[in-house]
């Protein structure tokens, strides 16, 4: 029986048992980093830096008996964009406020995420640890928060997002971009008071549904600011 000693980052630990956070990993043949790490319950996808005996490795590196690993994380560069697993919902909406490029869809399967994340370049955000072990899956993250607002918040830190945001360039509804349009475009399709009362409007070049500054707006924009903070 061979063993190695494993330490990872906090952050890392949030995905270790209590019984494995301190002790050695033990196998029986030659085993790589990657092994390991699944092993203990991390996704490898969110293992940013691996030192095997303060060398820089990676994660397909073999191990050998006695060796100690490092496990490290760190910020995520943005991606092309992100894709939703169904339990994140919410989270998408404010992702999508944002201005972020941002896949939903409550009926989206777990085959269907990983294709499209792998064939768009997007990184899948889930509360669903098993999709995040697949090995095809390149760029991911387990939300830690339930609460979406601490969840936005969450992934704003975790991917640098806060020099990128473009409020209310996209459809909170499709993730369709907005487009301005004059309001006697769209005489009909809003309540007579509404389009009495304000002068701009937007619309989404997918779904179509119109958008104006209206108290749910302000309320939105004031969230941002804190955001911003």
């Amino acid at each position: 029986m061979h063993s190695c000693q494993v330490i990872a980052d906090k952050h890392l630990l949030f995905f270790v048992s209590e019984n494995q956070k301190f002790s050695t990993f033990q196998f029986l043949n030659t085993t790589t980093v990657r092994d390991v790490v699944i092993s203990l319950g991390i996704p490898p996808v969110e293992v940013s830096k691996v030192y095997i005996n303060k060398t820089l490795s990676d994660l397909d590196s073999k191990i050998f008996n006695g060796e100690k690993i490092a496990l490290h994380t760190d910020k995520f560069i943005y991606p092309t964009g992100f894709i939703l697993d169904v339990h994140l919902g919410s989270l998408a909406r404010y992702i999508r406020m944002l201005g972020f490029d941002c896949l939903y869809r409550n009926d989206f399967s777990d085959p269907e995420i990983i294709n499209i994340a792998e064939k768009e370049n997007r990184s899948i955000l889930t509360r669903d640890l098993g999709i995040l072990l697949h090995r095809r899956v390149n760029q991911g993250y387990f939300v830690r928060a339930t609460n979406p607002k601490l969840q936005i918040i969450e992934i704003i830190n975790k991917y640098n997002l806060k020099l990128q945001f473009a409020p209310f360039t996209r459809c909170m509804k499709c993730n369709g971009l907005l487009f301005c349009i004059d309001k006697s475009k769209i005489e009909n399709e809003v309540p007579e008071a509404v389009w009495q009362l304000q002068e701009d409007f937007y619309q989404c070049n997918n779904c179509h549904k119109i958008y104006w500054p209206g108290t749910h707006y302000q309320n939105m924009k004031k969230f941002i600011s804190q955001l911003n903070s």
